[in-house]
């Protein structure tokens, strides 16, 4: 296809939340693209890992990364 349908979103912990919730991206083949959330944690420190959810088109690739946030 010439092109591609993408869903982003992050598998954060209960309490945290992202903003936007979701990116919706057409892809065009070939290219690359940036999302970009902003993430407000819970008040607890510690290190948590915040997931990145994907799916392309109607195939859902589940949590596809992984990051670990600090909270100090």
């Amino acid at each position: 296809p010439d092109e591609r349908r993408a869903a982003l979103s992050l598998a954060a912990p209960a309490g945290w939340s992202a903003e936007p919730p979701a990116h919706d991206l057409v892809l065009p083949a070939g290219a690359e693209q940036t999302a970009t959330f902003a993430l407000t944690v819970g008040a607890d420190p510690g290190r948590t890992p915040v997931g990145l959810r994907v799916a392309l088109g109607d195939l859902d690739l589940g949590e596809h990364a992984e990051a670990v946030v600090t909270v100090a």
